[in-house]
């Protein structure tokens, strides 16, 4: 049995180049296939740069159309940094197959094997490839947790499923934790998957949860996302340059707000739901 840490499973994980070369050019894709921000994006990213400079974090939180969703909040991300002249380190909260390493830690135990070789070869899809060497490329660390189809599916054993609940409960702990000591921009997809079909999916109860329980100097942005689904194929042949693709900035929201509510993701996902509406 192949471990993590053995020679065969470290070649088989190695970076192809061309994922490489591909990934550096994912953000001049992304300025070509998006739109330029509107008045009110530009007025919402004042507003969150202002608020920035007085040590506050920041909580990206989208609708969940594909991995490139990250590389089109990079130009919200980036533009926050400018405006606000602090480079603040970058998280985001995502799919445990964008870490190869994710069960490292029960690499001697014999259940939990066979099914780390099938979660590390996940992570060589094109798709997933691409985007960890884009993260990786933009210094952008990873809170990895479950997926709701991860606990769905009946493929996957009852234990590691526990595991994987187990890890992302403390992945949340943890980013609460950092939260509370240091300045952060954080991303969160509520879904906690890609929508299938490009509808607007259902936030999970866990994000309600997390987003009641911010520490008080963060703030929440609200972000619309059009076309990203559209930019790259599941088998990774080439970028779709023809596709077009939309972020809409919303007001942000300060986490006091969102004490009292009983469904703040819910909330947040109709003022997203409106603005994917009126957006053309």
């Amino acid at each position: 049995m192949l471990s993590m840490g053995s020679p065969e499973l470290s070649t088989f994980l190695k970076i192809d180049e061309s994922v490489r070369y591909k990934a550096l050019l994912i953000d001049a894709i992304v300025a070509l296939c998006s739109n330029r921000f509107s008045e009110q994006s530009k007025h919402s990213l004042k507003e969150v740069s202002s608020i920035v400079k007085n040590g506050y974090s920041v909580i990206l939180l989208s609708n969940h159309l594909s991995h490139f969703d990250v590389p089109l909040i990079q130009k919200a991300v980036d533009t926050i940094r400018r405006q606000s002249k602090r480079n603040i380190p970058q998280y985001w909260f995502t799919t445990t197959r964008l870490d190869p390493t994710y069960f490292d830690d029960f690499q001697n135990d014999s259940e939990v094997a066979a099914y780390r070789y099938i979660h590390a070869s996940g992570t060589l899809l094109p798709e997933y490839a691409l985007m960890k060497e884009y993260l990786t490329s933009h210094k952008i660390k990873i809170f990895p947790v479950a997926q709701p189809k991860d606990i769905w599916n009946r493929t996957i054993p009852h234990r590691i499923k526990r595991i994987m609940m187990h890890k992302s409960d403390r992945m949340f702990e943890d980013s609460l934790r950092q939260l509370e000591k240091n300045q952060m921009l954080l991303g969160l997809f509520p879904e906690g998957q890609r929508s299938e079909d490009g509808l607007l999916g259902t936030p999970t109860e866990t994000t309600n949860a997390y987003l009641s329980s911010l520490p008080e100097k963060t703030i929440v942005l609200p972000l619309a996302i059009k076309g990203t689904n559209e930019l790259y194929p599941k088998d990774g042949s080439s970028f779709n340059i023809s596709a077009r693709m939309q972020l809409t900035v919303l007001p942000p929201i300060l986490s006091s707000e969102l004490k009292d509510r009983s469904q703040p993701a819910n909330d947040i996902f109709d003022d997203i739901a409106q603005a994917l509406k009126e957006s053309p």
